[in-house]
């Protein structure tokens, strides 16, 4: 008589031959297709930065900063000059999103970021913000004193590959775990007899005998 450990022996090397590539399979195009998907959605972006310096002690001033690059008025600074530049005609020239960071931070050193689609837009972006805000900041904060560190960074892949590697991940390990779930009820419940050690193997009836129907 068999144990159990043996019953379930054999239902697993029954269920890895017939189900593990198709698995596999199933779980890197999952992976793929997750990649795939997040570059349609969101598409390849850039990310560019400027650091700036609060030049005096005034640091708390810094945490309000972030109101005056996402005023209106600052915002059409920018766009004025995009229309005088040479990405005036671009499609994606409204295309960009621009951040002050890091939020409420009361350290003298501070960034200004640009993401877009485009590696050198992204660098234009943020040194022209860079610039315009080191110029209008006074107008908004009396006595303010910024000055630029780092003009612009190289514009680099949002997120890295780091964020495409999690992306495909997240991905395999879903695509696995359907596959695993869908190839066991398959197994149990879809399908036909596939040989003699079928009954055996999946439901632990013993085989008495087998007919051959000319």
């Amino acid at each position: 008589m068999h144990s159990i450990y043996e019953i379930q022996k054999e239902f697993i090397v029954r269920f890895v031959k017939h189900y593990l590539v198709s698995i596999i399979l199933f779980g890197v195009l999952c992976g793929v297709l997750g990649v795939f998907a997040s570059l349609e959605i969101r598409g390849i972006q850039y990310k560019s930065t400027s650091t700036l310096i609060q030049n005096d002690n005034n640091y708390t001033v810094v945490k309000s900063y972030s109101q005056l690059t996402s005023s209106k008025n600052f915002t059409s600074l920018i766009k004025a000059q995009i229309d005088k530049s040479k990405w005036k005609n671009k499609s994606y020239r409204n295309d960009y999103k621009l951040s002050l960071s890091p939020a409420g931070t009361t350290s003298p050193f501070f960034t200004i970021s640009v993401i877009s689609k485009n590696s050198e837009y992204s660098e234009f972006l943020a040194s022209l913000a860079a610039k315009t805000f080191t110029s209008e900041v006074d107008k908004y904060f009396s006595n303010a004193s910024v000055s630029i560190v780092t003009d612009s960074t190289n514009a680099r892949l949002n997120g890295g590959i780091s964020s495409f590697v999690k992306i495909g991940s997240i991905g395999l390990v879903a695509g696995l775990l359907i596959g695993f779930l869908y190839a066991i009820y398959h197994l149990l419940y879809v399908g036909k007899v596939r040989d003699r050690d079928y009954i055996h193997d999946v439901y632990q009836l013993r085989l008495l005998g087998s007919l051959k129907i000319k």
